[in-house]
């Protein structure tokens, strides 16, 4: 089976200053999942390889892909759509198709219902539940029992919600995110802010974020790396963020918070870095009111990193 992951063109001039410029790290992880179980993956990002749509629908078919799962957000979803639709009208035979993201998590009947050129949707985490319906696709079995899905049955063209796939406690299970993307930008000269995902899920329930319910797979609650696992990952992008001239993006809801168990962690994670001889430019989220307690100790710990 030779599997396609797409992060497609953002829609307008505008939003393309906000999204077109930042890696798809939900696609990075997925393929990391996929090529360590055997599977061969190739990604492809609009802007980066510099492909129009049509040109991504030529290259799939060419290329004979079987399955293509697009990871998209609200000014990504049209042209999702539309190379799914002109897969469904021109192609041969037509590859399965999947979408992810935020958005059609939570519009997948409404999606499966209007367009379809759409197979399944991945809602909330991805690696497991789509490595899930890859073997199951690939092995030609009923997709009843994956998690985490909604699907089209192709037979009575019926829409199934399956259960939700319980957030994955294993973060240090996963393998690291493959950045094919980040390379080929410095390439092509158009290069991504590059970036890792240490906590899932947000201890707070802010009414304006879904960081719970999207990064908890609809429960409450965070899940964490160890900063041993976490650092391994940052020394391994320590080569590519110089290349980028970047700051590291770590792209936690809030990565400091005043708890006990947070600040036990940053100090073990600062120490690790300490350890490696790690110095380069850090961008995460921090809310100020996470700096009320032990504030000089918590600064003291991440001098000499940007915030």
């Amino acid at each position: 089976m030779r599997i396609a992951l797409i992060n497609p063109e953002t829609e307008t001039p505008d939003m393309r200053e906000l999204y077109g410029h930042y890696e798809n790290l939900a696609l990075g992880l997925i393929a990391a999942q996929l090529r360590s179980a055997g599977y061969s993956v190739e990604l492809f990002d609009l802007r980066v390889d510099g492909f129009t749509e049509h040109e991504m629908v030529t290259k799939i078919i060419k290329g004979r892909f079987t399955l293509v799962a697009f990871s998209v957000n609200y000014v990504t979803l049209q042209s999702a759509l539309r190379i799914s639709q002109r897969l469904y009208q021109f192609a041969e035979a037509k590859p399965f198709i999947v979408l992810g993201g935020e958005h059609v998590s939570y519009e997948d009947v409404g999606i499966l219902t209007a367009y379809q050129s759409i197979d399944a949707i991945c809602r909330g985490e991805g690696e497991i539940s789509l490595k899930r319906l890859v073997d199951t696709v690939s092995n030609d079995f009923p997709l009843n029992d994956v998690d985490g899905i909604t699907f089209r049955d192709p037979q009575t063209g019926l829409i199934h919600i399956n259960n939700n796939r319980l957030p994955n406690s294993e973060l240090d299970g996963l393998s690291f995110a493959a950045h094919d993307i980040a390379h080929r930008g410095i390439k092509t000269g158009r290069p991504v802010k590059t970036g890792i995902l240490i906590n899932r899920g947000c201890p707070y329930p802010c009414v304006f974020c879904n960081a719970q319910r999207f990064l908890g797979n609809e429960s409450t609650g965070v899940r964490t790396r160890s900063p041993a696992n976490a650092v391994k990952e940052i020394a391994a992008l320590e080569p590519l963020i110089r290349q980028t001239k970047d700051y590291l993006h770590i792209y936690d809801a809030t990565f400091v918070t005043p708890s006990k168990e947070n600040r036990l962690w940053m100090n073990a994670f600062c120490e690790e870095m300490e350890r490696r001889e790690l110095s380069l430019p850090l961008n995460v989220f921090i809310r100020a009111d996470s700096f009320n307690i032990d504030k000089e100790k918590i600064t003291n710990c991440l001098c000499g990193y940007a915030l």
